[in-house]
């Protein structure tokens, strides 16, 4: 099959003898590089089997086609700042279920999980990535364990990056030895920031809306984060949750003004806050009640905006409107059997304003883009 090549190399840092062509493989690569996690990198061109495209590696293995990529820039800077460790890989494809112990690069709760890595069987389709398919030299293979970050492997062909996928608790692992991080004024087992900062928020809203304080973090299990408050209650957020707590703001006035999002096409749009309807606290559930007969478990602990476009969601729409968005952050408590409190985050979103774009790109499908 022929293949597609770059015409520029520009801080290309792969092993010695490294040639400027792209491995042959029975996919085409894309005509132009991309960045992931700060690598430059060539990925698979596979439009033409859906978005995002599946590769055979070889056996029955397969990965995504925006799961990994070939390096053409970057690696040196990449594996100087996340180097965490070489992962040892068993000499046949066969053993890797039976002898590989896979990676764990990271504890997370923030896709609803205990952590992030590389399970044997992802190793496995990532070194088959890595050599085409063919045989290999497990002494001629480096697999390098990046943390939470994307790993390398790199052989004679080049270097090629994988993302980690998500892990459940491995067996004997001693959650209270892994490094911790203080996170207002609490210890806290998690190594991705967004989540920390979520953490430090929900601290802080459950305090002043719902006159809930933490006094301890307790552990992390099944995608939650657990808490003691001070009264001995138990208290549990979702990872996914917290994270995507880390971008909400308590102060209405950092997010009233103008707002302005420019599409892929070059053409602007304007909008303003001037002011927020709902406030700190204010509870949201039954809103056809009068605020004090609304139960209290459901209320407004913080605010974002952002932007909506029919053009790029998942149900494409060439007719409706780019629209701003004010999104009111909630928190909702309840309580099972046992006592414990379960936070979930919601929202209430309102338009502020909105428009018909000029340009339609066809680009657009029923897929976005």
């Amino acid at each position: 099959m022929s293949q597609a090549t770059l015409t520029e190399y520009e801080g290309q840092t792969g092993p010695t003898g490294f040639q400027p062509d792209l491995p042959d493989r029975e996919y085409s690569w894309q005509d132009e590089s991309a960045s992931m996690a700060g690598l430059d990198v060539v990925m698979p061109d596979v439009s033409h089997r859906g978005n995002p495209g599946v590769v055979s590696v070889g056996g029955d293995r397969t990965l995504r086609a925006n799961e990994f990529g070939y390096v053409v820039g970057g690696l040196d800077e990449y594996l100087e700042q996340h180097r965490d460790e070489e992962i040892e890989i068993p000499v046949y494809y066969s053993r890797f279920e039976e002898e590989g112990e896979g990676y764990l690069g990271g504890v997370t709760a923030a896709n609803g999980s205990f952590g992030v890595g590389a399970t044997p069987r992802r190793l496995e389709a990532a070194v088959r990535a890595a050599t085409g398919g063919g045989s290999f030299s497990a002494s001629e293979t480096e697999v390098i364990g990046c943390g939470k970050h994307p790993f390398i492997v790199r052989n004679g062909q080049g270097a090629f990056v994988f993302t980690t996928v998500d892990l459940e608790r491995p067996d004997s692992f001693d959650l209270d030895s892994h490094p911790r991080h203080e996170v207002a004024d609490l210890s806290v087992p998690e190594d991705v920031k967004e989540v920390r900062k979520g953490i430090s928020f929900a601290k802080t809203a459950l305090a002043e809306e719902f006159d809930i304080e933490i006094a301890s973090h307790v552990t992390l299990s099944d995608g939650f984060h657990h808490f003691e408050t001070v009264n001995g209650r138990r208290l549990r957020i979702k990872g996914y949750h917290l994270k995507r707590l880390s971008g909400v703001v308590r102060d209405a006035g950092q997010i009233t003004g103008q707002m302005a999002y420019e599409d892929p096409w070059g053409e602007t749009f304007e909008a303003e806050v001037t002011d927020v309807e709902y406030h700190l606290g204010r509870p949201m559930a039954r809103r056809g009640k009068p605020v004090h007969r609304r139960p209290r478990n459901d209320r407004v602990v913080g605010f974002a905006r952002t932007w909506f476009d029919p053009r790029r969601s998942s149900r494409v729409s060439l007719s409706s409107e780019v629209q701003a968005k004010m999104v009111y952050v909630r928190l909702q408590l309840s309580v099972d059997q046992s006592g414990m409190i379960t936070a979930d985050r919601e929202t209430h979103t309102e338009t502020v304003d909105g428009r018909r774009p000029e340009n339609k790109r066809e680009e657009a499908t029923w897929k976005g883009i």
